[in-house]
């Protein structure tokens, strides 16, 4: 009597592992590219919102109320915006730096980086129309929400933001910035490809291990353990990477709140610890005292030997300044060669000691240049109870400016308004 041999259809059993197999593949592969597309994109859009946010610090504080037609900003204005946000943006990665207002319905650059070639085209890109503007960027002007956009065009792939802002006069205005993100996606793609072809290459090995199947336990615990090795590998990776992108964001902090001339802080920096400060003071009744610095004959010796020699000049001053003041001072440069200390816990009198110290240490160096020394005009006073900030800085300022009037190379202190 025969009888008949069931043979383990092994061919529809393979067939099926494969078929289990590609579908786990594909899940891998796709898993790990969602998620390294999240981390590097939102590293990236942080990256995106702190250079945004920066740009109102490089502007004058009025800049976009006075933004109203193609002749309301002078050439020599839009070519200064320009300048510093392009000194900026060379020291970063992005691509453009601008600022977007709306009138009519339609999108006009405020100011923004240009190109060598953009430059040659056109003379003037101040109320240059947006014409191919994102529809997300019209959106963000009215939903006053952030928003992010990624393109792609002859140029390259690019990331941007939107991130409306409100001037002074309560006009809304768009700060943007576009990073090229091609090198992201190579990085995204590499990996992803990398997670495809250890997937591939652990089908080809388990093929075997399957034919072979007394040694199926063993390859699997190998394959178990190279795998968790290229885990670990991977995820040194991404902590190097992380610790990277830390370390740049808090470089862009620090770039923000610095006067890229003379390392000294900048105006927006300056404003804000005043107000910090000066809410202090009233809290714990802790003095304030503020001096306004302006150096004599500055324009005439820029004039005279260009604005590189100026410069020079200004960093000089900024020395000076930081080297003759605490640590826990405020030192700052207000605009051109106009500076600004704030001098916590220090009354009028210490403070009129410190602007006579610093008039006499310039005196020191003799800078002089066709026979004119460079002095320092200084007007200071401190806080009065139940004042602004605002108020403050009038008041140094027409101190200032009394200073100017007596010939310069002086401080001139006082508590009150002068009539």
């Amino acid at each position: 009597m025969n009888k008949k041999v069931h043979h383990t259809p092994s061919r529809e059993i393979f067939l099926l592992f494969l078929l289990v197999y590609a579908v786990f593949v594909s899940g891998f592969v796709f898993f790990t590219y969602a998620e390294q597309k999240q981390s590097t994109f939102g590293e990236a859009d942080k990256e995106l919102a702190l250079a945004a946010k920066s740009l109102k610090y490089m502007l004058p504080t009025d800049f976009h109320d006075r933004v109203l037609d193609e002749n309301s900003i002078s050439l020599e204005e839009e070519l200064e915006t320009r300048r510093r946000l392009s000194s900026y943006a060379m020291e970063t990665p992005f691509v453009y730096l601008y600022t977007l207002i709306e009138k009519d319905g339609a999108l006009f650059f405020a100011t923004t980086t240009v190109t060598e070639e953009e430059a040659e085209a056109r003379s003037r890109w101040y109320f240059y129309p947006y014409e191919d503007a994102p529809d997300a960027f019209r959106e963000a002007f009215h939903t006053k929400k952030t928003v992010h956009e990624t393109y792609t065009d002859q140029w390259g792939t690019f990331r941007s933001v939107a991130i409306p802002e409100r001037s002074p006069g309560g006009r809304t205005y768009l700060a943007c910035a576009d990073l090229e993100i091609s090198h992201l996606n190579a990085i995204i793609a590499r990996k992803t490809f990398r997670a495809f072809v250890t997937a591939v290459v652990f089908l080809f090995l388990a093929m075997p291990f399957f034919l072979i199947y007394q040694n199926q336990y063993k390859t699997i615990k190998r394959a178990n353990a190279e795998m968790a090795h290229y885990q670990k590998q991977l995820e040194e990776l991404v902590s190097a990477r992380t610790v990277d992108l830390e370390k740049a964001t808090a470089s862009l902090r620090e770039q923000a709140t610095r006067d890229f001339l003379t390392g000294l802080y900048n105006r927006g920096f300056i404003m804000d610890s005043l107000t910090e400060h000066m809410t202090r003071g009233k809290l714990h009744g802790v003095p304030l005292s503020l001096m306004m610095i302006d150096v004599d004959n500055f324009k005439l010796m820029n004039d005279l030997r260009g604005h590189i020699f100026g410069d020079s000049l200004l960093k000089k001053i900024g020395e000076l300044l930081r080297n003759n003041t605490r640590s826990v001072d405020i030192v700052g440069r207000f605009g051109g060669d106009e500076f600004v200390v704030l001098l916590p816990g220090i009354a009028l009198e210490g403070a009129t000691l410190i602007a006579e110290r610093l008039c006499r240490r310039l005196q020191e160096q003799r800078i002089e240049e066709e026979g004119h020394a460079l002095t320092l005009s200084i007007g200071l006073t401190e806080q009065r109870p139940h004042e602004t900030p605002t108020d403050l800085l009038h008041r140094a300022d027409l101190l200032l400016y009394e200073a100017k009037r007596r010939g310069g190379n002086c401080a001139v202190s006082g508590r009150n308004d002068l009539t």
